[in-house]
């Protein structure tokens, strides 16, 4: 859920709060066991065709996979609008690793669509390339988003 508590000309600040309940199997790890909980301040700037976007936040990773609890978010967006009705992102940022005997964090970029058929609706698209020292993931994502 994200809430836009300050909005004024080309700047908006906003509040994302987030709340993860246990569904899976811990013991096959599908899931972490435990509920979790996020808390971000997300900050956009945008002009006519580009926008510029901030994250800074933190994930609460309650898990009974020994994984590390506290994990932290930076991350900054650029995008382009194409059409009225398409625009491409690119984002950059980092995270806290959540192996506690990891040195690195985790470096992440993802590039991707946003088509939006109506004001209030977004269908999104994208690529994600992971990284730490030893690891390297690749993710297709997809994602839809309802505003009100």
């Amino acid at each position: 859920m994200k809430w836009r508590f300050y909005e004024a000309d080309k700047l908006s600040v906003a509040l994302k709060m987030g709340l993860t309940f246990p569904t899976g199997d811990d013991v096959l790890n599908l899931g972490a066991g435990r509920h979790t909980w996020s808390a971000y301040i997300v900050s956009s700037y945008v002009l006519d065709q580009w926008a510029f976007h901030l994250h800074l936040g933190h994930f609460h990773f309650s898990n009974e996979l020994n994984a590390r609890v506290n994990i932290w978010h930076a991350s900054a967006a650029v995008e382009r609008k194409l059409t009225d009705d398409l625009r491409i992102v690119i984002d950059t940022g980092v995270d806290t690793n959540t192996d506690p005997e990891a040195k690195k964090e985790l470096a992440f970029l993802i590039t991707g669509l946003v088509y939006s058929p109506r004001p209030n609706f977004d269908l999104d698209l994208g690529y994600k390339v992971e990284r730490t020292d030893s690891l390297r993931a690749n993710a297709l994502l997809t994602g839809i988003t309802l505003r009100w």
